[in-house]
């Protein structure tokens, strides 16, 4: 039982881990895009 706790937990930190690094993409995309305009 706890380790299906700890994995539950290590996937929300991995899932907080990508929206992250997604979210940082998109914005230096947007800059990049802005600085060719």
């Amino acid at each position: 039982m706890e380790e299906f706790e700890v994995s539950e937990a290590s996937k929300k930190t991995k899932t907080i881990y990508i929206s992250t690094i997604f979210s940082i993409a998109l914005v230096l995309l947007m800059l990049g895009m802005l600085g060719l305009i």
